[in-house]
């Protein structure tokens, strides 16, 4: 999907979560110059400020990662017509590394970041969702940014150390 095939009242979702509704050839009342934008609540983001591959230039928070449609102006669902594909990147720092490869060789293979978003748990065998058990548990941990208490399964820790 490029900026190009956007048209009038399709919206998008950026990675961040909003969603926005595209506006295209239209102008806004405080600025003449803006004619294509996303409006998202009470605030507006220029078309300009997107690569052509709707990748944000400043902050890939913005990134435009999903573009839906209505089917018809009496159809209140949308349909996803493009979704950004990409491999996750886990980007490790030197600490970090290190530390998941003494976990490793002590028998450690999965990670998971617990309730609470700031303590992580760690795994000899792959957990369910709802077990509460874990073999060794940092509490406060403001490493491994890229996990989430949102994230639907734990972390292979050989392959985020692959990556």
């Amino acid at each position: 999907m490029r900026k190009t095939d956007l048209k009038n009242g399709m919206v998008v979702k950026f990675r961040n979560g909003r969603k926005a509704i595209v506006f295209k050839d239209c102008a806004l009342e405080d600025t003449s110059d803006v004619k294509d934008f996303f409006l998202s609540g009470s605030f507006y983001i220029r078309f300009d400020c997107f690569n052509d591959d709707l990748t944000y230039k400043k902050n890939s928070a913005w990134d435009v990662m999903k573009v839906y449609c209505q089917e018809d102006e009496e159809d209140y669902f949308l349909t996803l017509l493009w979704e950004r594909e990409e491999a996750p990147k886990i980007r490790l720092t030197e600490n970090e590394r290190d530390l998941l490869e003494t976990l490793y060789n002590m028998g450690l293979r999965w990670m998971a970041r617990d309730w609470d978003d700031v303590s992580i748990n760690f795994f000899e065998e792959k957990p369910a969702n709802d077990e509460g058990k874990w073999d060794l548990r940092i509490e406060g941990c403001d490493m491994f940014s890229f996990m989430t208490a949102e994230d639907e399964e734990p972390y292979n820790i050989e392959e985020v150390l692959g990556d």
